[in-house]
């Protein structure tokens, strides 16, 4: 199941990131990766705590 969960996330994150970086365009900077990655981040972070906040009050 973790393998499962690690292809699905990285797939995501790797398709998004493309998509992101044609609508951006090149940079010298990493601007669609830096993006992604930190929404993502804010994403998972605020998923983590509500499922803990569900997971508590259930």
């Amino acid at each position: 199941m973790n393998v499962l969960m690690a292809f699905l996330g990285g797939g995501t994150g790797s398709v998004l990131r493309y998509l992101v970086g044609i609508w951006i365009g090149s940079a010298a900077f990493p601007w669609a990766t830096f993006a992604v990655n930190a929404i993502g981040s804010v994403a998972i972070g605020i998923a983590a705590v509500a499922l803990g906040y569900w997971i508590t009050r259930h």
